[in-house]
């Protein structure tokens, strides 16, 4: 049976290992497949990393809970392996999931992020860009107790912010289990829906495909035309001779 794939992304902390136990216990009794490092991945390849994208790629919906850790920080790659592991869902149009825990979420939207939208306001006043490194510009600018989160947190979260992420809000304990549940009853929902005129997507999309035919190919009919006249009657025949079907050409 082709199950769904979930991908459980987090950084390795104490404080989610309850969370992340539960729900990928809860997947697993629910049918689907749940990837996490630290049961499918630990020796599969000596290049952990790698190994963790390529599961990613792998995986149908990527589940990412946030906390007050920022996880591992890769200085070739500016960002941490939590970070490379959304991006590389993001670009691939994995279906996203990403709690924030309520306080580091609350703090963010309250104190953070306004913070972040003043200071690039005034440095985009005054150097005309924005800042070559967001991270440590954002370092340099939020002015809040280190005890609620790590700055690179801040960024992460401003970072999926600006690609049009949507947050849930998570506590750090297993109750989390049943908004879970109900989101993927609704994402299920909503696939029915498409499944309901699947025929009708796949007329619509030969459709599209023609009429992209149809349309390069008045293109460059217009290209041959100049003051009315047939610039290059050979092209112009040619071309018809390529979309011409079921009957024998003449000269």
């Amino acid at each position: 049976m082709d199950r769904t794939t979930i991908f459980i992304s987090s950084v390795a902390q104490d404080a989610l290992s309850s969370i992340r136990n539960a729900v990928f216990e809860e997947l697993k009794n629910m049918g689907h497949e749940p990837i996490r490092f630290e049961d499918s991945m630990r020796y599969i390849h000596q290049d952990a990393i790698r190994t963790c994208l390529e599961y990613v790629s792998r995986s149908d919906i990527f589940l990412l809970f946030i906390a007050d850790k920022a996880g591992t920080f890769l200085e070739d790659e500016g960002k941490t392996v939590t970070h490379l592991e959304f991006l590389r869902a993001y670009h691939e149009n994995k279906r996203l999931i990403v709690y924030v825990h309520d306080i580091v979420l609350d703090t963010y939207f309250r104190t953070i992020r306004p913070q972040i939208k003043q200071s690039l306001v005034q440095y985009l006043s005054e150097h005309g860009k924005e800042p070559d490194s967001m991270l440590k510009f954002i370092s340099e600018n939020i002015k809040e107790e280190p005890h609620i989160a790590e700055n690179y947190v801040w960024y992460f979260l401003y970072d999926a912010e600006q690609k049009g992420i949507y947050f849930e809000k998570c506590s750090l304990g297993v109750e989390i289990l049943s908004n879970i549940k109900s989101y993927l009853s609704a994402l299920f929902k909503e696939s029915l829906q498409y499944l309901n005129i699947r025929s009708e997507i796949e007329r619509s999309l030969e459709h599209v495909e023609l009429y992209g035919d149809f349309y390069e190919l008045s293109l460059e009919f217009i290209s041959l035309l100049q003051n009315g006249q047939i610039t290059n009657w050979r092209r112009l025949l040619a071309l018809l001779r390529s979309k011409m079907v079921g009957c024998n050409i003449y000269s």
